[in-house]
């Protein structure tokens, strides 16, 4: 019953400012909130897909049909 109270009354940036306060004091980051932080700024270690391939040799239906005949 007293979590739903709190849930219901739940100030997001005095919560985070409470985590950040911490945080400062003890001079250690949360991992969550590091791992956060690292994703909004692009740091994240997400592997990356990669780009694909071009072609070395440009080959047409022609080029295919005469090497057939060949």
């Amino acid at each position: 019953e007293i979590r739903e109270i709190r849930a219901e009354y739940l100030d997001e940036f005095s919560a985070l400012d409470a985590i950040l306060r911490r945080a400062k004091d003890s001079g250690k980051m949360p991992p969550e909130l590091r791992a956060y932080l690292q994703k909004q700024m692009g740091f994240d270690d997400t592997p990356r897909r990669k780009g694909k391939k071009t072609l070395q040799e440009i080959v047409t239906n022609d080029y295919i049909e005469t090497e057939k005949t060949q």
